[in-house]
């Protein structure tokens, strides 16, 4: 039976949904999961409890385990690049896909960055001016009102970009980075089962061999909900504990020169996840539609929801 409920996110958060939905869902699909069980007791992450903690914990955790050019490639990936290298990744085990098409994305991928730092910086712009050292940064900023003195890390300067870069310098920087993401993921784990959300286009499908970014904020997904559609698709995935999953803290957005930056995930409630580490069980399946209200104006939405347990490839 389809199961159809109209919630107002103005009235209802899509957390209070979930904790609605868990009790009086109708149409679910359950899978077998047999062959994956493994009992064992292990903490269940709240968002509304252990958020603060949790982002603590892992900021330092990533700082304490990444050298710079695992947090450089961090930030690369969340501004732009993981698309490229997620198709890199995908053309290179692929033995039939041609990789000419990808070098080709791949070259009006580095025009547009060329475009762009052209208005940014000018045409007579030095690479070393541009990019040098930032220590004595001493303009006082403040997260969640804990001050700090520490500049925003900016594209350019963590690619060690120049604006007379070719194809194939390119290519090494993908292949480059390709590597680091992968590395930094493999340093930094999660200690309890956690679950994280996605919402997308109602075309889009569950992207099990990419890196992707999901979020530990449902909430703030929905921005994705934009006016021109009308349907979308929300992915829940379950993760369970001790795998590799990286947050998007607070190192990963500003330098952290000056010693003087707050622990924390203050910027973004996102996680990057390699999915291709898990194989994925669709336990359950819920069509439902929102009221999204805007002002003075609302709009229904239809909602494909999604809901996967992850499991660890062996």
């Amino acid at each position: 039976m389809e199961y159809i409920k109209e919630i107002s996110i103005e009235k209802k958060s899509l957390i209070g949904f979930f904790k609605y939905t868990n009790k009086d869902r109708k149409d679910a699909i359950t899978k077998p999961e047999d062959e994956y069980k493994e009992e064992k007791l292990h903490k269940i992450f709240n968002y509304e409890l252990d958020f603060l903690k949790f982002a603590e914990d892992m900021d330092k955790k990533i700082r304490k385990n990444l050298d710079n050019d695992e947090i450089s490639s961090i930030y690369l990936n969340i501004n732009g690049m993981i698309k490229y290298i997620n198709k890199y990744r995908e053309y290179s085990e692929n033995k039939n896909e041609n990789m000419e098409e990808y070098y080709q994305d791949l070259e009006l991928y580095l025009k547009e960055l060329k475009k762009i730092y052209i208005e940014i910086y000018g045409e007579n712009s030095v690479d070393y001016d541009i990019f040098g050292n930032s220590q004595n940064f001493k303009t006082t900023r403040y997260l969640r009102e804990r001050a700090f003195r520490e500049e925003d890390r900016e594209l350019y300067k963590e690619m060690k970009f120049r604006k007379n870069m070719n194809l194939e310098d390119f290519k090494l920087i993908i292949i480059e980075n390709l590597d680091k993401i992968k590395n930094a993921l493999s340093k930094i784990s999660v200690e309890m089962e956690i679950d994280i959300y996605k919402i997308t286009n109602w075309t889009a499908k569950l992207k099990e061999n990419n890196i992707e970014i999901y979020n530990l904020n449902i909430n703030e997904e929905k921005i994705n909900i934009v006016k021109e559609d009308k349907t979308f698709n929300l992915y829940h995935l379950n993760i369970p504990d001790g795998s590799n999953i990286l947050p998007l803290t607070n190192i990963i957005f500003y330098t952290n020169n000056n010693k003087t930056l707050p622990e924390g995930m203050d910027v973004s409630t996102q996680v990057l996840i390699d999915m291709n580490k898990f194989n994925f069980v669709l336990s359950e399946y819920i069509n439902t539609k929102i009221n999204m209200i805007e002002g003075m104006y609302s709009s229904t939405k239809k909602l494909n929801i999604y809901r996967y347990r992850a499991y660890l490839k062996k």
